[in-house]
């Protein structure tokens, strides 16, 4: 089975001014409170291990957050 295509692994590399375009885009959009991402669920550091079981167990849609408190 071949992976997604294409991929975080190689594309950058071959899309060098496609990517520094897309990267500055994204950099400004959440600079400016503009991007909103889905957040599932958040963690404190101490809680890795359970944010990992988390993440396994899957059923959710958006990120895990670790946050330092």
């Amino acid at each position: 089975t071949l992976p997604m295509q294409p991929g975080m692994q190689n594309y950058p590399g071959q899309h060098i001014d496609w990517y520094r375009e897309t990267l500055g885009e994204l950099l400004d959009l959440a600079a400016t409170g503009k991007l909103k991402p889905i957040v599932a669920a958040r963690f404190p550091l101490a809680d890795v291990v359970k944010a990992h079981q988390f993440i396994e167990a899957g059923g959710f849609a958006g990120k895990v957050v670790l946050v330092n408190d």
